[in-house]
């Protein structure tokens, strides 16, 4: 079953909410949430990177050492 109130608020996002409902609705059958600490790292340097990423709310920081 689709989380029907995922599909609204990734119709409300300023990036991907253009897109057709089928698809958001394809995103979240195929998708899953991912909950971020402060200053918890997603990825390093080197890691492999297969997925797209929706930042719902809050804000993410690119630092390239």
């Amino acid at each position: 079953m689709i989380d029907a109130a995922l599909v609204e608020r990734l119709a409300r996002h300023q990036t991907v909410g253009a897109a057709p409902r089928d698809q958001l609705e394809w995103l979240v059958s195929h998708g899953r949430l991912r909950r971020l600490a402060a200053g918890e790292v997603m990825f390093k340097t080197g890691d492999s990177i297969d997925s797209l990423f929706v930042v719902l709310s809050g804000h993410l920081s690119i630092r390239v050492d």
